[in-house]
């Protein structure tokens, strides 16, 4: 650590002192207006960095032994000398105040580093030091409570503008993403308008009262693929047709009540045996079932009614000169 290259004030300097220098708004002193030490930093903890506020406290603090004046008095300015050194630049609070009493001034630094001052630094550490010698413009001592107000304001209005840059971008990211939802519900409650109206152009229209005429035609749509599945347990292969089924099926058309609304689950029709199984309103239920009679050689066997909520499943067979037997079931 070497001793201030500045006079103390009971010593008088050796040299008048030099007069101030401007230029613009940075203030240029004289080097023999300021106070310099080396310290060195190898026996510090942790990171070497000045951007470290820790680091700097730490160098300002091995840097006062070597200084006339206490550290509340000085503005001590660091910047690196080598890897394991550190110049200090100090001046007196009170000499800043005046010399950068302008409100336009936003630097004071000296004009020079002496050279005196790495002369002092000993041997190999002195030749790094040589390499690395900061210049003058990065040892300025306006900082912290000396900070211009043209960098302060130029700051605020920095760390302004990039918020206001930010709330900017979040705001146009947000009206973009509720644009794309928007589009998104859109196209769906298209697609689904598009399938419903698809929907109901397949199936077939039902009168308003008849049962499953308020249900959507998607509902209509799934019960009649249940309905369908229902009539695929045989094999089309095993399926014989008989064309003497024509007559039977005939005269069963012309016995169905009119006016009489029912959905056909199933119907089998052979020249010797007939079965029809359908699904109606229960108060219809009883018409069906008195108007399918038997007729010419053909008999009806016992009817089978079943009814759930609200729903009656009606069940006919008829064969061909058979006789009706005697027992039979109907479920209410």
């Amino acid at each position: 650590m070497t001793p201030p290259t500045h006079p103390t004030p009971s010593t008088p300097p050796p040299h008048p002192t030099p007069p101030t220098l401007e230029c613009g708004d940075h203030v240029v002193l004289p080097a023999e207006r300021f106070y310099w030490a080396v310290v060195t930093t190898r026996a510090l903890p942790g990171p070497r960095r000045l951007s470290s506020a820790r680091f700097r406290a730490h160098c300002r603090h091995l840097a006062e032994p070597s200084l006339p004046c206490e550290l509340e008095r000085l503005q001590v300015a660091l910047a690196p000398l080598g890897e394991t050194m550190v110049l200090a630049c100090a001046l007196e609070h009170s000499v800043i105040a005046l010399e950068a009493a302008p409100p336009r001034v936003i630097a004071l630094t000296p004009d020079r580093v002496p050279e005196e001052v790495l002369s002092d630094v000993d041997g190999d550490v002195g030749s790094d030091a040589q390499s690395t010698t900061p210049r003058p413009q990065n040892l300025n001592l306006l900082f912290d409570r000396f900070e211009p107000p043209l960098v302060r304001g130029a700051r605020r209005q920095a760390l302004s503008t990039a918020v206001a840059v930010a709330a900017l971008a979040l705001s146009v990211a947000t009206i973009g993403l509720e644009r794309r939802v928007g589009a998104i519900t859109n196209s769906s409650r298209s697609l689904s308008a598009e399938e419903d109206h698809l929907v109901a152009s397949v199936l077939p229209a039902l009168p308003n009262d008849s049962l499953g005429a308020g249900q959507s035609p998607r509902v209509r749509l799934l019960a009649e693929w249940r309905r369908l599945e229902q009539t695929r347990g045989a094999d089309p292969s095993d399926v014989v047709l008989d064309l003497d089924a024509t007559a039977p099926l005939a005269a069963l058309l012309e016995r169905w009540p009119s006016g009489a609304h029912a959905t056909v689950q199933s119907l089998s029709a052979t020249a010797s045996s007939l079965v029809i199984r359908c699904e109606a309103p229960t108060d219809q239920a009883e018409t069906i079932v008195g108007a399918l009679l038997p007729w010419d050689d053909w008999r009806r066997l016992q009817p089978e009614l079943t009814t759930r909520q609200g729903v009656a499943t009606v069940t006919c067979r008829f064969t061909r000169g058979a006789a009706a037997p005697s027992s039979g079931a109907i479920d209410r």
